[in-house]
């Protein structure tokens, strides 16, 4: 199966990881509560790479 992304679609999921890293580290800071942002990150990650990998799934089995 071919994959569609490209070098800006890596570029665009590194800028959005670090635009997340650098709220969650604000959120930290500022709320005083330690992990949310960390726990938000992480959720983030989960939620777009479990969504991409059924979507990719049901394309190659299209093929």
């Amino acid at each position: 199966m071919l994959r569609k992304g490209t070098a800006a679609t890596t570029g665009l999921w590194l800028v959005s990881v670090g635009v997340h890293l650098g709220l969650s580290l604000w959120v930290d800071h500022v709320a005083g509560v330690g992990v949310l942002g960390g726990v938000s990150l992480y959720a983030y990650l989960a939620i777009g790479l479990g969504t991409q990998n059924p979507l990719v799934r049901s394309r190659s089995t299209a093929l």
